[in-house]
């Protein structure tokens, strides 16, 4: 539980940025009114519409580019998006890389919108293919930790399809298994029973973390406490925003229009 502050604690702004920061940390943003008091941070909800200056201000003080409205987010709107920044930066930056770039919020339209695989297939980004003969063993698990490295966690072998990267979970399965390359890699203290991360246990898992921490921990978070594991699943079952909806957490609605911003990118 957190502990209450005394209401003079949330008059100085320095103290508000410094609780909005640790919330940022925790979760890899700054969540509307209703999600912070959702998660037990009412205090600091309502310091920021009080004696912050509101939302935008804040956001604006760390950085954080202005929330787009509700509906904002459709998959023409992302491809535009992701279109730019890929010919400014000449690649398309990771899920981490985005958070990076305090750019979250479009993170959150893209797992919604059908995830990363979807529109690099879309920008026509496809998987570099290696030379005959490249794919040992040891190139297995050099490839494996590029992916931990960027993700954190080693994902499984639906969402490295998903994502591209066929060639690699064939692999990993040729030298072994998943299992195996986690172990190799140090990735999870304790691995299920197969079958085990159904979609009923995922949010069992889910439950057990908001009701020990009182907030749905990020991905970065589950792998610091080594629960990558249960990352992996919540992808397999929609991805981290469609099993906050389906826990209740408030989330952004999207829509799909894209076939012309397509059509002129391809042209």
């Amino acid at each position: 539980m957190n502990a209450i502050k005394p209401k003079r604690y949330w008059k100085n702004l320095d103290t508000i940025i410094a609780e909005a920061k640790k919330v940022i940390d925790e979760i890899g943003c700054l969540p509307c009114q209703n999600e912070l008091t959702r998660i037990g941070k009412g205090g600091l909800a309502t310091a920021i519409s009080e004696y912050g200056g509101g939302y935008l201000k804040i956001r604006k003080l760390l950085g954080i580019k202005g929330r787009k409205p509700n509906g904002y987010w459709d998959d023409e709107k992302i491809f535009v998006e992701l279109k730019k920044i890929k010919e400014e930066k000449g690649y398309l930056p990771s899920s981490v890389k985005l958070r990076d770039m305090k750019r979250n919020d479009l993170n959150v339209a893209i797992s919604r919108n059908g995830g990363y695989r979807k529109f690099k297939d879309l920008l026509g980004i496809k998987e570099t293919k290696k030379i005959d003969g490249y794919w040992t063993v040891d190139n297995t698990l050099t490839e494996a930790k590029k992916i931990v490295n960027d993700l954190g966690y080693l994902p499984a072998q639906g969402e490295l399809w998903k994502d591209g990267k066929s060639t690699l979970a064939l692999n990993i399965g040729k030298y072994g298994g998943f299992g195996k390359f986690r172990k190799l890699l140090g990735l999870d203290e304790t691995r299920k029973p197969e079958g085990y991360w159904n979609l009923k246990n995922t949010l069992a898992e889910c439950r057990a973390l908001i009701e020990e921490k009182g907030y749905l921990p990020s991905a970065k978070e589950l792998i610091k406490i080594k629960k990558s594991s249960l990352i992996t699943s919540i992808n397999k079952h929609g991805g981290y925003y469609k099993i906050r909806e389906t826990l209740g957490l408030p989330l952004l609605r999207t829509s799909n229009h894209l076939e012309k911003a397509v059509q002129e990118y391809v042209q």
